[in-house]
């Protein structure tokens, strides 16, 4: 008997949770939308998309949104379109049972730009290939010189967290830009370095040559190779070697020999 009362009462609890659901979703139906509320996070203040637009993105795939109860609203499918757009990393649409439309975007992140010969383009903080903007430009680090011609249209689904092998600037290939993206992202671990450097250029031979904000000095710091150990000298040489001769003594600054930083005067 026992046992019966409490198959009973879980059954009278299964048909008061449907009940209530289908009351809910019958009241979101007739609920129509008071209030869109948008929010985007800018990993760094870089603003590539705005409120705005991301309103325009939802108005322009359902016009008639304000007019449509809460339960016919299909965020999954707004998700997608949002996440369209080449700035947004992610993007979360949920609705209250109030009438409000929830939007929340995850702006993606450059950390780089490259100029080729071709054509410019970002780099983003996961590898991934960003477009410039028509109406903001970000500070980021500059990559440029002798980089092979790059089609962005043609290589702009590829991540350079997902190239498995190092290997430095070929041909035919864009691995060295992938080595400068592990090589700017170590930078930007660090306070000093990422305050310090501003452009990176590719010589002749292929080597990296760092430029940073301050001095008209250039640091030659060769193969994307022993990276630690490089940087590490460098900061060293920047926080007490500079302080004998000062900032505008030098003309190169050389790291790219294992354990030594060997300077050129002016």
């Amino acid at each position: 008997m026992r046992r019966f009362f409490n198959i009973l009462i879980w059954i009278i609890l299964v048909l008061g949770v449907t009940a209530v659901i289908f009351v809910v979703i019958r009241e979101n139906k007739e609920v129509l939308f008071k209030e869109m509320i948008i929010s985007i996070n800018y990993p760094e203040g870089d603003v590539f998309i705005s409120e705005n637009q991301i309103e325009s993105i939802i108005l322009n795939a359902d016009s008639s949104i304000y007019s449509n109860g809460i339960y016919n609203v299909k965020t999954n499918e707004l998700e997608k379109l949002i996440e369209q757009n080449a700035y947004v990393n992610s993007a979360e649409v949920s609705t209250t049972i109030d009438g409000k439309l929830i939007v929340n975007v995850d702006q993606r992140q450059p950390i780089f730009r490259v100029e080729s010969g071709k054509e410019s383009f970002y780099v983003d903080n996961y590898g991934s290939l960003l477009p410039l903007s028509p109406d903001y430009v970000s500070r980021v680090v500059i990559v440029n010189g002798h980089i092979k011609n790059i089609d962005f249209k043609e290589i702009k689904e590829i991540s350079f967290k997902e190239i498995k092998e190092i290997s430095f600037i070929k041909e035919n290939d864009i691995s060295g830009l992938k080595d400068i993206f592990f090589l700017i992202k170590y930078i930007r671990n660090d306070a000093f370095l990422k305050a310090l450097i501003e452009q990176i250029y590719v010589n002749r031979n292929k080597e990296i040559e760092l430029i940073p904000k301050i001095g008209n000095q250039v640091i030659l710091f060769g193969e994307i190779e022993n990276i630690e150990e490089k940087l590490k000298n460098l900061q060293l040489f920047y926080t007490q070697g500079m302080e004998i001769n000062g900032w505008g003594a030098y003309k190169v600054i050389n790291v790219k020999f294992s354990n030594q930083v060997v300077c050129t005067k002016i």
